[in-house]
């Protein structure tokens, strides 16, 4: 019957629009976890900058000890 029909519709609309919002929620999820990922990176390389320098400072102060 048409009445069948549609409330059969009905619960296939629900089951999509349950893993549409499955998807919305792990796409949020993931952009979270980018920004935190590009925030670590961004220390990351804050640090190794910060380290390269002291490096440098270093080895300029050895070559001017050994002259």
């Amino acid at each position: 019957s048409s009445a069948a029909r549609g409330a059969q519709l009905m619960v296939e609309i629900g089951y999509i629009k349950s893993g549409i919002d499955e998807l919305k929620h792990k796409q949020e999820r993931q952009e979270e976890q980018y920004t935190e990922l590009i925030t670590r990176i961004t220390a990351v390389e804050a640090s190794a900058k910060q380290a390269h320098h002291r490096m440098d400072t270093l080895e300029h102060n050895c070559e001017s000890r050994r002259d």
